[in-house]
């Protein structure tokens, strides 16, 4: 087993100083917020956040005050992934099950969206996750199996309304559960599927065969994969099963961290009852769990060496916990589930010196104001 990197002495204080500042109950008759994506507050002005659901639409807020911004309505299924553009601040992604990606523009009135990708002629209905690339250039989508297909197919989105690029045909045997791009290498992707299969590959390679470059095995649904530690050397897993893998992304077939249910329930607390995600704080070198129960209570661990240690608990969700976006610089936390509440917990720490700078920066620019078409196996 290789061993895991982050040091116990690191201070994690900002996890355990995390409050619920906020919450709003999105839409009564609305049954799960599933999809959850935040722009980063110290740097985007007027940051929002977006919340995917099962009813069509894609509703966004403000990130600080939790205001009521718009709704995206277009798709004629229900949303399977949201996400903002990383470059521009303007731009909201959404895919669903009537297999279309669809690119949102709030310079626009948003009644629709202004660009939409569609898959081939054959492709299996319905896209079951996506990811959009660091520098919003490529997007992937994967697709629910059909007849034994499974496509996961690729767009360049500088080319709005175009056919897909292409994409892979034989890696996946069954639903892409989730997807996840690398966040500095613009060509290396992840993705999980519903039979266990974790593949990473590399876009810029010529042909599928090659551009995968592993495959592993967790043998159960996957829920979230992802890279972790501070310099993305490694793979995280997280499985409906209460299970969690943790791999070296050069030497993958070498657990670094593999816990079961079991272990789950000895180690950490018999009352929890599902995995939600794995998100990363760079000032404390540390990957934190967020684990949860089916009253809504949020446990959020850091990974150790010999598994979890327990930093924090949050509690203001009344059901189960789906989906949430952290943003450290701001110290925020947004969470949303099963009740149709979304949540914001805060650090006032890390929120002070957010607001402190924004001043700052103010300030200074005051100042300085008075002074069918073929398929290619390339997709990259």
């Amino acid at each position: 087993m290789g061993s895991y990197l982050y040091p116990k002495t690191m201070k994690t204080e900002n996890i355990s100083d995390l409050t619920l500042m906020k919450s709003i109950c999105v839409d009564k008759s609305l049954p799960y917020i599933l999809h959850i994506s935040a722009q980063e507050a110290s740097a985007v002005p007027d940051a929002k956040v977006a919340l995917g659901s099962i009813d069509c639409i894609t509703r966004i807020y403000d990130v600080q005050t939790l205001s009521h911004y718009a709704s995206l309505e277009g798709h004629a299924g229900n949303v399977t992934g949201v996400q903002f553009a990383n470059q521009n601040h303007n731009l909201c992604f959404t895919s669903a099950l009537d297999a279309t990606v669809r690119c949102w523009d709030f310079r626009d009135s948003h009644k629709k969206a202004v660009s939409v990708f569609e898959g081939f002629e054959d492709t299996p209905p319905g896209f079951t996750a996506f990811a959009l690339n660091k520098n919003d250039k490529c997007l992937a989508a994967g697709t629910d199996v059909k007849s034994e297909d499974v496509h996961l197919l690729f767009w360049d989105t500088r080319q709005p309304g175009a056919d897909a690029l292409g994409g892979y045909f034989d890696s996946h045997s069954d639903t892409v559960s989730t997807i996840k791009f690398h966040e500095t290498k613009a060509t290396e992707l992840l993705t999980g599927t519903e039979d266990g299969l974790v593949n990473l590959f590399d876009i810029s390679e010529s042909s599928e065969d090659e551009a995968l470059l592993t495959t592993l095995n967790i043998e159960t649904f996957v829920n979230r994969v992802g890279w972790c530690r501070p310099d993305s050397s490694q793979i995280f897993c997280l499985s409906d099963k209460l299970t969690l893998n943790v791999w070296e992304a050069n030497d993958p077939y070498d657990d670094v961290i593999s816990i079961d249910s079991e272990e789950v329930k000895n180690k950490v607390s018999d009352d929890v009852d599902y995995l939600i995600d794995c998100f990363e704080m760079e000032s404390s070198s540390k990957t934190f769990i967020a684990m949860g129960n089916n009253r809504g209570q949020i446990f959020i661990h850091s990974l150790e060496e010999d598994g979890y240690t327990k930093r924090h608990q949050l509690s203001g969700h009344a059901n189960i916990v789906r989906a949430l976006a952290w943003d450290e610089k701001s110290g925020n936390l947004w969470t949303g589930g099963e009740d149709s509440t979304l949540c914001l917990w805060r650090n006032q720490a890390a929120s002070q010196k957010v607001t402190t700078l924004s001043k700052v920066k103010s300030s200074t620019a005051s100042s300085s104001a008075k002074k069918k078409t073929k398929r290619k196996s390339k997709p990259y």
